[in-house]
């Protein structure tokens, strides 16, 4: 606890007056850790304490204790029945954020009372994350690679034709018609390592299509944004296309999209995954 506030409250002083014990009663402790852990957690300066790198590692784990005894407090003045259940969702980065959405939605209204708790990062990161029992289930576009240390298993959700568009008005810029337009603008795609954009480059190469430009980001969302605004043609599943306020060019069915959820539990026995 005093740890905690320590780093909470920006120094020893501060924190001594919030709990309302003196400084060398809270520098004991920390000492007293320190000699537990084999190591400083703070560096003393003139101008307060910085956290060291263990400090940094052991304030992570002080931050989920805290949270889980703000929680404890909450389902004791609650009572048992009034618990809410937590839903702890990894999406990849390289997820359409509309097509999670769509798979969340259903959860959110069948649940009302559930508690979703949504973290975005790489697909290594977020299963990373699951085996430490700190999600319940990681939606992405891709599987794990075969033969890891830990058995992932997927659930198919969502599969779908990938479509290209644009605004209007680059649209009215366009000589020639779909597919053949790419050429005459930029395009907006994931980076090189993700799969969509594998899929794409193979069908460009094999229309012999190559566009002026190519602008590369890793999250769909940003994708979707620049190409909304102006800034050359991007790819989006075909179901989704309603939910863009932008101009369809054309579809290719054969670049496919799917979105999968992955899980520890063979059985996705999670009651908010009976909705999904």
């Amino acid at each position: 606890m005093y740890f905690y506030e320590v780093v909470r409250a920006g120094g020893i002083s501060k924190a001594a007056l919030h709990l309302k014990v003196s400084q060398p009663t809270i520098s004991a402790q920390l000492l007293a850790l320190e000699d537990v852990l084999g190591g400083k957690l703070f560096d003393r300066g003139k101008t307060g304490v910085r956290l060291t790198e263990l400090g940094n590692r052991v304030h992570e784990y002080a931050q989920e204790l805290a949270q889980i005894g703000f929680e404890l407090e909450q389902f004791i003045e609650r009572g048992a029945s009034h618990r809410p259940v937590i839903f702890r969702v990894g999406i990849a980065d390289a997820v359409p954020k509309i097509m999670a959405q769509r798979v969340l939605s259903p959860i959110l209204k069948g649940y009302p009372e559930l508690s979703l708790s949504c973290l975005e990062g790489s697909l290594e990161q977020l299963v990373g994350r699951m085996v430490a029992h700190k999600l319940d289930v990681v939606l992405s576009d891709a599987l794990m690679p075969p033969g890891g240390a830990v058995k992932v298993y997927h659930k198919e959700l969502i599969r779908s034709g990938t479509g290209f568009y644009c605004t209007a008005a680059l649209k009215k810029t366009f000589s020639q018609k779909f597919p053949q337009c790419i050429a005459e603008t930029s395009l907006v795609l994931p980076s090189k390592a993700a799969g969509l954009r594998q899929r794409i480059d193979t069908w460009l190469k094999r229309k012999g299509i190559v566009p002026k430009l190519v602008h590369e980001c890793d999250d769909r969302a940003l994708i979707h944004a620049l190409g909304q605004q102006g800034h050359g043609i991007f790819a989006a599943p075909t179901l989704l296309g309603n939910f863009l306020s932008i101009e369809y060019l054309g579809s290719v069915p054969e670049i496919e999209e799917t979105l999968y959820a992955l899980s520890l539990d063979r059985k996705f026995s999670h009651p908010a995954l009976e909705l999904i």
